[in-house]
C-alpha cells in the first residue's frame, strides 16, 4: 500500500480499505503528475456547501486539482459522484462538475477539470453503483438489474446551463417498485 500511496499527493485526504482490491480513496485534493488507476474506488464530491474560496487557500490554491473530476477520468480512476452533502440532491452535484461554479461568487474553479453533462451523468449512475460495491444490481437499466430510475420533468442533457440543478422528479422507482409518484 505505500508504494500506491505515494502515487497521490493528498489534501484533507485519506484511503480505506475495505476490500483491498478496490480501496476507497478520499481527498479534497489530488496533485502530481503520478495519479494511476490501480483498480480504486474514489468517493469524489460534486460540489462544495460553502464558498470554494475558502477550499482553494487550504490547499494553496491548486483549483485545477480541487475536486479532480476530468482527472480522474482521464487516468482511468472509477468514481462516483458522492451526494451526501447539504442538500443531498444528485442534480447540485450534477450541476456543480459540469459547470464548475463556485456556490457563492458563481466564479468558475478549475475549468479543466470540467465533466460533460453524459460523463456527469455517468459518475451519477453506473459510477455510484460502482463505488458502493452495487455495480452487478445497479447502475444501468438491463434485464436482471434492480430498476432503480427517476422519471425527471426535464431533460437534464438539454437544459441551459443555469438550470441544470433544479429538475423536479416525477416518478422514482427503487428495486422496480414506484416509490414516488405514480405511473
Amino acid at each position: 500500500m505505500d508504494e500506491i500511496a505515494a502515487d497521490w499527493i493528498f489534501v484533507n485526504g485519506r484511503i480505506l480499505t475495505l476490500d483491498r482490491r478496490r480501496p476507497t480513496v478520499s481527498a479534497l485534493a489530488v496533485g502530481g503528475e503520478r495519479v494511476t488507476g490501480w483498480g480504486a474506488r474514489a468517493d469524489v464530491r460534486g460540489y462544495l456547501w460553502r464558498s470554494a474560496a475558502e477550499e482553494v487557500r487550504k490547499v494553496g490554491g491548486a483549483a485545477e486539482t480541487l475536486l479532480p473530476h476530468r482527472s480522474l477520468l482521464r487516468h482511468r480512476i472509477a468514481f462516483g459522484l458522492a451526494t451526501d452533502n447539504k442538500p443531498a440532491d444528485p442534480w447540485l452535484a450534477f450541476a456543480a462538475v459540469v459547470s464548475r461554479r463556485d456556490m457563492t461568487s458563481g466564479e468558475v474553479l478549475g475549468q479543466g477539470e470540467r465533466l460533460t453533462r453524459m460523463q456527469a451523468l455517468h459518475a451519477l449512475t453506473v459510477g455510484g453503483a460502482w463505488v458502493t460495491f452495487a455495480e452487478r444490481e445497479r447502475g444501468v437499466l438491463a434485464p436482471g438489474r434492480m430498476a432503480d430510475l427517476a422519471v425527471l420533468d426535464r431533460d437534464p442533457l438539454a437544459l441551459p446551463l443555469e438550470e441544470l440543478a433544479s429538475p423536479s422528479c416525477r416518478l422514482t422507482m427503487v428495486g422496480g417498485r414506484v416509490v414516488h409518484g405514480d405511473v
